[in-house]
């Protein structure tokens, strides 16, 4: 549409967020979204806790999930490209999965700029996107939230934060122990 420019968020967890009535972490009002690599967790809405849509949103290997008021999404349907995990079937496109599955750590200090919420050792999350690219599937998306490169394992993982392998570590200054 001309004139309704296109918001990407990438690599980036939106959490702790509440509305009174629309869209607790994102609500996207009449205008195109995209969210990539991304995780929507513990918001809360009378419609839509995690997401509510009443435009064009496009969302790729993303998380949307233990929003605990207002489900998960809600409006139109969301475009689901690559793999999207939910926990509850509101989240057209995407995989419905257990909390306990998921496994989101809480929202902390895991490395990096911001906080994110890490995932656990044996999350569905892990390894679980069949490409590492944006919508187009043209451009790589190299690093997660914290600036760690993808992928870490065979695939990469799915939303904001990319898990290291055992016995690595990363260091919010750059600098290991000796």
């Amino acid at each position: 549409e001309q004139g309704v420019a296109t918001l990407t968020v990438t690599n980036s967890t939106i959490s702790g967020n509440s509305a009174s009535e629309f869209g607790g972490g994102i609500d996207n009002f009449g205008g195109n979204a995209r969210l990539l690599f991304s995780t929507v967790a513990d918001n809360a809405a009378r419609f839509g806790g995690g997401t509510l849509n009443d435009g064009q949103f496009s969302v790729k290997n993303s998380l949307v999930a233990n929003n605990p008021v207002g489900g998960q999404c809600d409006g139109s349907a969301l475009s689901s490209f690559g793999e999207n995990l939910a926990t509850d079937d509101s989240c057209t496109g995407f995989t419905e999965v257990t909390v306990g599955a998921i496994e989101l750590g809480p929202l902390t200090d895991n490395g990096g700029p911001t906080a994110t919420h890490a995932l656990g050792e044996t999350s569905v999350a892990i390894n679980a996107a069949a490409d590492c690219t944006d919508i187009a599937g043209t451009t790589d998306i190299d690093d997660d939230q914290r600036g760690v490169p993808r992928p870490q394992g065979s695939a990469c993982d799915i939303g904001a934060f990319e898990l290291i392998g055992p016995g690595e570590l990363i260091f919010i200054d750059g600098f290991e122990d000796p």
